[in-house]
């Protein structure tokens, strides 16, 4: 469900803001592959940056959806890394 704006920019800067789930992001039609590919890679770069300050004592509570981030790009044909594109900076796998 798309929560405010579609304008791309918005969007790139705040993907949580307007998404409630990665997956939403690969059913809007208002964007094209490569703009969903963008949102998700932001996506997936604010989860890793959770996943560290959760490591770190300093989460919010807010929920990661790093899986869900890699299950929609697979679904755009896009492939991660491997194993460890999931791991925090200090050994924690994401779906742990």
């Amino acid at each position: 469900m798309v929560k405010k704006s579609r304008d791309f920019k918005d969007i790139l800067a705040d993907p949580t803001g307007h998404f409630d789930r990665p997956s939403d992001v690969v059913e809007a039609l208002s964007l094209s592959r490569e703009q969903k590919i963008e949102i998700l890679n932001r996506w997936e770069a604010d989860s890793r940056e959770l996943m560290v300050a959760t490591d770190e004592g300093m989460g919010g509570g807010e929920h990661n959806r790093l899986g869900e981030v890699h299950a929609a790009l697979k679904q755009l044909g896009v492939e991660g890394d491997g194993d460890q594109s999931s791991t925090t900076m200090h050994g924690y796998h994401a779906d742990d």
